[in-house]
């Protein structure tokens, strides 16, 4: 669930002066920018949880509810009992698990906030606190046999690490520290280990919300964390369907001429190969148009689909800026040209003032693709301004769920859509309104 707009201001920017938090409208203005910033850093809504026989998703209602189970066919929705205002889902292989976050952590213990990681037991009903509420947090990873998963945990200074936890044991049996100024988007547990491949980024300059991002590709194995990948454009990871090589995506430098570029990594001999992929792909990159930036890659589970989301116009980092660098002074003398003192007055601190900010701003248009694996072939699923999909695969690649949100500070608007891996069949499955 996306974070209000104090929240955003004081989770993305805690270093705002107090003569500036007095100004209401600097407290919109920032909290916009903080939540456009979750949106360039790793995205506000985490990915739609498939189950194991794929027939069915589990999504968090960003309206603060249970979370919802959702039949692909569409045949019913029901709320699961035991989550309250839980996020990033992720179901074990059995189906009898349902890890989630739940950000309402007391505070008194360590004086800071932390988020609870909430286990429910589909079989029993029961949900229960793990990890000792020490701010553990997504992404998780299942071993395929759902005994054990891992995750990550946060401390009070910056410090971070990575956890693997045994359902049976109710314990955990390993914790690596990981290096603070990452954070970590995606994360696969390796077959036949008890180790993980996680996505990581940093800013290029630590506090610098101007600074350029950076992702490469990590794992955590025999208790200590490795870089994989270190070319700082890893716009997507996968594992391929016969579990002995990573695979990922890294952005071209000029994306009128390359869209993204594949490689995969032997897990057994450490060796990198590029695989081969059309540099430019049919619908989305042109020489004379092309998008400004892709958002993400996600590899389909049989090796055979890409979903590529891209933004079109401006990137959601030049919106970013657009809020940092205006003053106050500044954007009321840019609203008032689209309404008076009386309009400014009434809709200052509201959604529909926060609307007219973003009217404002530089846009971005989102846009989901599935492609081929040879990029030989792309079929545009979804696109518009604002649009954030955030997708996942079915288990067995055959089906894409995905959020669709045109409005990048009211979780409300968002909807959840499924299609077939061809793109056929696009369906509405749930919205969310207030």
């Amino acid at each position: 669930m996306r974070p209000g707009i104090i929240d955003a201001l004081k989770v993305h920017c805690p270093n705002v002066c107090p003569q500036r938090r007095r100004s209401s409208l600097r407290l919109v203005v920032v909290g916009l920018a903080g939540l456009l910033l979750s949106l360039a850093l790793s995205g506000c809504i985490s990915t739609p949880a498939w189950g194991p026989n794929d027939r069915y998703v589990v999504v968090p209602d960003f309206n603060g509810g249970r979370m919802y189970k959702v039949n692909v066919d569409g045949s019913g929705t029901h709320k699961i009992a035991g989550t309250t205002s839980d996020t990033n889902p992720s179901i074990s292989p059995d189906g009898r698990y349902i890890l989630s976050v739940c950000d309402e952590g007391d505070t008194s213990k360590s004086g800071y906030s932390y988020s609870m990681l909430m286990l429910t037991d589909s079989v029993t009903g029961k949900t229960t606190e793990i990890g000792e509420g020490q701010g553990v947090d997504s992404p998780f990873a299942w071993r395929p046999d759902s005994a054990r998963f891992a995750g990550f945990k946060r401390g009070p200074h910056g410090e971070k690490k990575a956890w693997f936890y045994i359902v049976s044991y109710k314990g955990v049996t390993l914790e690596v520290p990981t290096p603070p100024h990452l954070h970590f988007s995606h994360a696969i547990w390796l077959p036949h280990t008890d180790n993980i491949a996680v996505l990581g980024a940093k800013r290029t300059a630590k506090d610098d919300l101007f600074a350029p991002e950076v992702a490469d590709v990590y794992t955590v194995e025999d208790g200590e964390v490795n870089q994989i990948s270190h070319t700082g454009d890893v716009v997507g990871m996968g594992l391929s369907p016969d579990g002995e090589h990573l695979i990922w995506a890294r952005q071209g430098k000029n994306l009128r001429y390359v869209l993204i570029s594949l490689y995969r990594f032997n897990l057994d001999n450490r060796s990198v190969q590029r695989v081969p992929f059309e540099e430019q792909v049919p619908g989305i990159n042109l020489p004379h148009k092309a998008p400004v930036e892709v958002s993400g890659v996600w590899f389909s589970p049989d090796g055979r689909h890409l979903a590529i989301e891209c933004n079109f116009g401006h990137t959601v980092e030049a919106t970013t800026n657009f809020f940092l660098t205006q003053s106050p002074a500044q954007l009321k003398k840019l609203l008032h040209l689209h309404m008076s003192d009386k309009q400014f007055k009434k809709y200052e601190s509201t959604s529909d003032f926060t609307s007219k900010l973003v009217d404002l701003a530089p846009k971005f248009t989102g846009a989901l693709y599935i492609v081929s694996m040879d990029g030989r072939h792309a079929k545009q699923i979804m696109a518009g301004n604002w649009m954030d999909f955030t997708p996942s695969w079915s288990h067995r690649g055959n089906k894409l769920a995905f959020y669709m949100t045109n409005s990048p500070f009211l979780p409300d608007k968002a909807s959840l859509w499924v299609c077939n891996a061809d793109g056929s069949h696009l369906r509405k499955l749930l919205a969310w309104k207030k």
